[in-house]
């Protein structure tokens, strides 16, 4: 059998038993440290139970007797560090998403454990899914009439620092640049994330308005036409020209966008939207980020 006490006196407790003829009692201490576990097998449950209850009652202690037979031993459900196989027995969830949670030791803390997110691990995203991290340079130059908007942003040297490139796009003209990336089956949801900076300062905080069009690259069938323009990230540019981080996270259904499919993609500054504000003066366009969950 099995007795939680609240608190204890170990020594006391081993040896009271054994002088009354009990052999072999281990004694140690529970899972959380506020109690013994005291184990030992006799045929006559309720005698070991009442001889317990005499040496607890007399040194002041409460104590809670089970019959490992009726009541799980809490220890059997633990992980332990030199078991081999537990995890493994554990039942999979096979498409994990940003909102479940993994167990970690945090290692600024003396390895205490907390609880991390998916999607705030390093690399973010669940379900295994690929990010897809998208310079200026591996855009590509929007000068063709196939494409949903045929005005290009233009690849040149950032001019506050010109070992950087950008694609700069007109205040006054929609244009844009476009990449093909598939999207992973299992997915259903699309992040976009733009990094970009304002050409020009104004002495207020400005918006820039963004649309993203794509279509399907299909598998032994027509390519797709493409479609209505969604909203993109909505660019939030302060009072300098110092590069900003901006993004969006919605639905492979609100995108226009299928899990498994190969598309397309067109971004572009949405100039002639009356709701971008930054008027005037280009938006330069450093780097797009593609990640999923």
């Amino acid at each position: 059998m099995t007795v939680h006490t609240r608190r204890y006196k170990q020594t006391r407790l081993v040896s009271d038993l054994r002088l009354q003829g009990k052999t072999g009692p281990s004694v140690e201490l529970n899972a959380s440290g506020t109690g013994l576990i005291v184990d030992y097998d006799y045929d006559d449950a309720t005698e070991v139970a009442d001889d317990i209850d005499d040496e607890m009652a007399e040194m002041g202690f409460d104590f809670v007797s089970e019959d490992p037979a009726t009541t799980p031993d809490q220890e059997s459900n633990a992980v332990h560090t030199d078991v081999a196989a537990e995890i493994n027995g554990v039942t999979e969830k096979a498409t994990p998403v940003d909102g479940d949670w993994v167990l970690i030791e945090d290692s600024a803390a003396s390895n205490a454990k907390k609880k991390a997110q998916l999607g705030n691990l390093p690399g973010g995203g669940g379900g295994g899914f690929p990010t897809y991290e998208i310079p200026a340079c591996e855009l590509r130059s929007s000068l063709n009439a196939d494409l949903a908007v045929n005005a290009n942003a233009p690849l040149v040297a950032d001019t506050n620092n010109a070992g950087l490139q950008v694609r700069r796009h007109d205040s006054a003209t929609e244009e844009g640049s476009w990449f093909e990336r598939l999207v992973p089956t299992g997915a259903v949801s699309m992040k976009i994330r733009l990094f970009s900076r304002a050409e020009v300062a104004h002495g207020s905080v400005e918006v820039v308005k963004t649309g993203l069009y794509s279509r399907e690259i299909p598998d032994n069938a027509a390519v797709a036409s493409w479609s209505s323009k969604k909203v993109g990230p909505d660019v939030s540019l302060p009072t300098n020209e110092n590069p900003q981080d901006d993004e969006k996270d919605d639905t492979l259904a609100n995108w226009g966008v299928t899990a498994g499919k190969l598309f397309q993609f067109q971004i572009t500054r949405d100039a002639t939207n009356a709701s971008d504000t930054y008027n005037g003066d280009d938006w330069s366009l450093y780097h797009v980020t593609i990640s999923f969950s």
